[in-house]
This record gives C-alpha cells, sequence and structure tokens, in this order.
C-alpha cells in the first residue's frame, strides 16, 4: 500500500487523481502547509525537501516530485489508460505536454500567486505578478491552441495523466482572481475553451469528481490565508 502526504488544493491532487483513477490502494496523510506541518521534524524525517506531494512505497521508497510520482505509478503498474506504454506511440507526446506543464505552465502560475517570493521589495510585488500572469496567459493559449487542434485531450482522443495535471493547475484560473473581489474575464476558464472542455471532461469522471471538489475548496483556503495582498 502507498502512503500519500497530500494537502487538498495543491499540486499533490494530481498525484492523488492517478491513485484514485488508477485504482491503487493508499493511505492518506493530511499535511497543512497553512500552519508550516511541512517543516516539522517528522514530516522532515519523511521528506527532508519539506514538500508535498511525497508519496512512500510499500519498499518504504520516497518519491516526492508530482510529475515523477504520476509516471511512477502509471509506469510501475502499466496503466496503460492512462499513459502511452515505453514502446507506444504517444509516449513521446505524453512526456512533452506533462513537463511543459511543470516547467512552464506551472512555473508562471506559482510566480504570480506567490509573487512575494520573488523580491525583497514589496513595492515589486505588483510587478512580477503582472509579467508572471502575462506569462501564464500566453502558455495557457499555447494549451489551449494544441487541444483545439489536436484534443479534446493532449493525445488526441486518447485520455492520459496530462489531463488530470491540466484539471488540478487549471483550477487556479477559477479562483486566483476570486480574492481581489472581481474575477478576470481573461484570467478564467472561459476565456480557454479547449482547456475548459479537457477540464470539465476530467471533473465528469467519477473517480476523479471528488477530487476536484476538494481541491478547489483546498485552494480558495490556501489562497485566502496565505497570499499577501
Amino acid at each position: 500500500m502507498y502512503t500519500l502526504y497530500h494537502q487538498d488544493g495543491t499540486r499533490s491532487g494530481a498525484a492523488l487523481l492517478v491513485l484514485e483513477e488508477g485504482g491503487l490502494e493508499y493511505d492518506l496523510r493530511h499535511v497543512d502547509i497553512t500552519s508550516g506541518e511541512h517543516r516539522s521534524e517528522s514530516f522532515l524525517a519523511v521528506n527532508p525537501r519539506g514538500l508535498i506531494p511525497t508519496l512512500v512505497t510499500d519498499s518504504s521508497e520516497v518519491v516526492s516530485e508530482t510529475a515523477a510520482i504520476m509516471m511512477y505509478l502509471a509506469d510501475r503498474h502499466r496503466l496503460a489508460e492512462l499513459a502511452p506504454l515505453p514502446d507506444e506511440a504517444g509516449r513521446g507526446a505524453l512526456h512533452d505536454w506533462l513537463f511543459y506543464h511543470v516547467g512552464e505552465v506551472q512555473e508562471a502560475g506559482k510566480r504570480q500567486a506567490y509573487a512575494n517570493r520573488y523580491s525583497t521589495d514589496p513595492a515589486d510585488i505588483p510587478r512580477i505578478r503582472a509579467k508572471a500572469k502575462e506569462a501564464l496567459l500566453g502558455r495557457w493559449r499555447v494549451v489551449d491552441r494544441h487541444l483545439a487542434a489536436n484534443g479534446p485531450y493532449h493525445l488526441g482522443s486518447r485520455f492520459s495523466l496530462v489531463d488530470l495535471y491540466l484539471s488540478i493547475t487549471a483550477a487556479w484560473l477559477q479562483t486566483g482572481d476570486e480574492r481581489a473581489g472581481s474575477p478576470d474575464p481573461e484570467s478564467s476558464l472561459k476565456s480557454l475553451p479547449a482547456v475548459k472542455r479537457c477540464y470539465d471532461l476530467v471533473a465528469a469522471r467519477p473517480k476523479c469528481a471528488p477530487v476536484l471538489e476538494a481541491h478547489l475548496e483546498g485552494l480558495r483556503k490556501i489562497l485566502s490565508d496565505s497570499l499577501p495582498e
């Protein structure tokens, strides 16, 4: 059985979705990052990086990067319904789009949400956030164009774990402007119809729906508790 250290509203939701969709047995351990539990001695003893998600395997192996967990589970259990096997067509596209989301989309989203981490001068925060938002929207439009031309999923008609990853990060589009009290139509899912279609297809899957509902609620709580104005 796997143990997943997790908090609703974080990228660890993508790892949880793979466990659910794969029908794998797991024990869920909640870690409250807003109260600093990820820096506690007990958690650092499990993962010295102090990051979630953290997956502990039945052989006590520790895997902590979200995409690494997703690929590890898919490969170990040969979850062909979530990832083309190494010798199958589509494997390269799977890696390509997964790491685009991790390295480009997720990066810009994190920079926008946590702009205060990128300067010691509070006066820089609005400018950092504005540039990050510009980059984020540009990267989402790349995804939207791909899905519009080749979708509804990243691999065409074949559902994969990249679509699970999208559903977690796309939730930021729904919640990112709520704290300001004035949702920005340009930053909403409605402005990215092909992304929204992919998101809605994932959210309609019976095993995904409750995870995504909890993810949205957790994300709103994290934003309200931890992000400075």
